[in-house]
């Protein structure tokens, strides 16, 4: 007989500071869990920087318009921090529609912080790396962009 183990429900979003500087977010449906996606970005910009973040947000769907002016808010309360601790932020975006949709929500209120809009995972570790460099220039358990075949 096979035991119920209870677990808990995937969350729309993981933030990993495991390997901190680098911080990994990954979003896929973080509408439902607005408030606790927010807090847990207070967090990571409380820290001492500088750090580096990729946003991963190949799962992810368009954003509602609360979802994208909340993201605008939180940018614009946190635009001191952004400017003081982020070294660089890569954000990967798959779809043309919402790289297209990003880069015009940062014409309308700009990026404090050097950053990227991508399409793959690779191109985001890549940017990453660089901005690292200047960070930690001796880190081993970042993970390495991917060489083309």
């Amino acid at each position: 007989m096979t035991a119920l183990v209870a677990s808990e429900p995937e969350r729309g979003f993981r933030i990993d500071v495991s390997r901190y500087p680098f911080v990994e977010i990954v979003i896929r449906h973080v509408e439902d869990e607005l408030d606790a996606y927010f807090a847990e970005l207070a967090a990571v910009l409380a820290r001492p920087g500088p750090h580096v973040l990729l946003i991963d947000c190949t799962d992810s769907t368009l954003f509602r318009n609360e979802m994208r002016r909340r993201q605008l808010a939180f940018n614009a309360a946190n635009r001191e921090r952004i400017r003081s601790t982020v070294s660089g932020v890569a954000f990967v975006v798959p779809s043309a529609v919402l790289r297209g949709a990003l880069t015009a929500a940062f014409w309308v209120q700009p990026f404090e912080a050097d950053h990227v809009i991508v399409r793959s995972r690779d191109e985001g570790l890549s940017a990453c790396h660089h901005w690292l460099s200047s960070v930690e220039p001796r880190r081993s358990d970042f993970p390495p962009p991917r060489t083309p075949r």
